[in-house]
C-alpha cells in the first residue's frame, strides 16, 4: 500500500503543480495581450446612488474614447473599448464625479473566463453647492374690465404654487399686498363658467389688467423671458448640463457646449436652476426670477491618464509558476521520504493555485486538501520506523 499511497500523492501534487504553472503562463500571455491593446471589449454595469436607487442618464466615458449614458435602471454598456488598463469616469448632475481604473479584456476572452468586463454596481455620492437668490415681494393690483353682467354675480380666488390663497366678491379693482414674486392663478367664477388667468408677478410690473370678453377657459398672460448663464472659464468647447424647474411646473433640460454664454428662452416665472459639469461639480440656484443673468465659475480639470502598468500581474504570474515548481519538488521529496515538512508546505501552497475557470480552481483546493489528508495517513509509512521493544 505504501507504493500506491506514494504514487497517488505524487500524482495529486504534480496535477496541482502543472495547473499552477499553466495558470502563470496564461497570465503572462494575457498581460502581453492587454499591453499591446489587441482587440476590443464591452464594459457594462449599473450606476447607483449611495442614498439608494439607480441613477438614470448618468454619463459614462473614457477621456479619449467612447462614451454613453445610463438607462432608467442605471444600466450602461460601453462598446468598442480597446483592451488594456483604462480610466473610466462616471458622473451625473448633482453627484460627485468618480474615476475608476479598470482592466478591459478583449471580447473573445469573455467566453473563456466569464463576465470579465462586468463592473457590477458603481456608487456615486451627492455633491451640490446651493446658492439662494431671494426674489422679493410686490404689491399686486388687479384691474378688471369688460365683465359681462353684474360684477356682484362673480367671485374670484387667487392662488400660487407656494400655497398662497385669497378670494372674495369681484370688484373693479382688487388689491393684494406684499406677495412674493412668482406665478399666480386668478380664477373668476360666474354663471357662465370659470375664467382662469395665469400671470407672473414681478417687482417691476405689479399691475394686472384682465378682460373677460373671451369665453370661460384658461388664459396664459405670461410673456417670453430669458435666463442667461455666463461661464467664467479660460477654455472653450466644454459641455455643461442644465436643468430649469419653474414654479408652475415648467421644465427645461439640455446639454450644451459652452463658449461665452448660454441663453435660455423661457416663460416668465421663478426657477430653480441646476448647472453641472463633470469637471466643475454642480451648482443649484434657487428662487431665481426672470429675466436674469447668472455667473458660474467653471473650473476645468482634465484627468491625466497614468501609464497602464501590469507589473503586479507579471509578478503574480511568476509566483504561480514558482509555486508549481515548488510543488513538484515537494512531491518528489515526499516520495523519497525526505523533508516531510517542506513537502507539506509545498502542498499547502498548491491549495491556492489559480486556474482559468472557477471549476478548476475549486477542484485544485479539494485536491490539495485530499493530498494533505493522505500525507497524514502515510506519514508513518514514509517516515523512519520507530524501533520496537521486541527489536531491542
Amino acid at each position: 500500500m505504501k507504493g500506491v499511497y506514494g504514487w497517488l500523492v505524487v500524482a495529486v501534487a504534480i496535477l496541482l503543480s502543472v495547473m499552477s504553472v499553466v495558470s502563470g503562463v496564461s497570465l503572462l500571455k494575457t498581460v502581453g495581450i492587454l499591453e499591446r491593446e489587441e482587440g476590443e471589449g464591452t464594459l457594462e454595469g449599473r450606476v447607483m446612488s449611495t442614498e439608494g436607487g439607480p441613477i438614470s442618464n448618468a454619463y459614462v466615458w473614457l477621456e479619449e474614447g467612447p462614451h454613453t449614458r445610463t438607462n432608467e435602471s442605471g444600466f450602461f454598456k460601453l462598446k468598442g473599448v480597446k483592451s488594456g488598463v483604462k480610466v473610466l469616469n462616471f458622473w451625473s448632475i448633482g453627484y460627485r464625479r468618480k474615476s475608476l481604473r479598470v482592466t478591459v479584456y478583449p471580447s473573445w476572452m469573455k467566453s473563456r473566463w466569464g463576465e470579465l468586463n462586468n463592473l457590477g454596481k458603481i456608487y456615486l455620492e451627492r455633491n451640490v453647492s446651493v446658492i439662494k437668490k431671494e426674489s422679493g415681494n410686490a404689491v399686486l393690483s388687479i384691474h378688471v374690465k369688460d365683465v359681462p353682467g353684474s360684477p356682484s354675480n362673480f367671485t374670484y380666488t387667487l392662488t400660487s404654487p407656494g400655497g398662497y390663497a385669497s378670494g372674495g366678491a369681484l370688484k373693479e379693482t382688487i388689491l393684494t399686498s406684499s406677495l412674493p414674486v412668482g406665478t399666480y392663478l386668478l380664477a373668476v367664477n360666474g354663471t357662465a363658467g370659470v375664467w382662469e388667468f395665469v400671470f407672473f408677478l414681478s417687482m417691476e410690473n405689479p399691475t394686472l389688467n384682465i378682460s373677460m370678453k373671451e369665453p370661460p377657459g384658461r388664459y396664459d398672460l405670461r410673456h417670453t423671458s430669458t435666463i442667461t448663464l455666463l461661464l467664467n472659464n479660460e477654455s472653450v468647447g466644454e459641455w455643461v448640463e442644465v436643468y430649469l424647474h419653474g414654479d408652475f411646473g415648467e421644465n427645461y433640460t439640455g446639454v450644451r457646449n459652452t463658449s461665452d454664454a448660454l441663453i435660455f428662452a423661457v416663460v416668465e416665472g421663478v426657477y430653480n436652476i441646476t448647472v453641472g459639469s463633470p469637471y466643475s461639480g454642480t451648482v443649484l440656484y434657487t428662487n431665481v426670477s426672470t429675466p436674469t443673468t447668472l455667473s458660474w465659475n467653471a473650473t476645468y480639470r482634465s484627468v491625466k491618464m497614468k501609464p497602464a502598468s501590469l507589473g503586479i500581474v507579471k509578478v503574480l504570474a511568476v509566483a504561480y509558476i514558482g509555486i508549481g515548481a515548488f510543488g513538484m519538488v515537494g512531491a518528489a521529496l515526499v516520495y523519497l521520504r525526505r523533508r516531510f515538512k517542506t513537502a507539506l508546505a509545498s502542498l499547502i501552497l498548491l491549495m491556492f493555485s489559480p486556474s482559468p475557470t472557477a471549476f478548476i480552481c475549486s477542484l485544485s483546493v479539494l485536491l490539495g486538501l485530499l493530498a494533505i489528508f493522505m500525507l497524514y495517513r502515510i506519514r508513518e509509512e514514509f517516515g523512519p520506523s520507530p524501533t520496537s521493544s521486541e527489536e531491542r
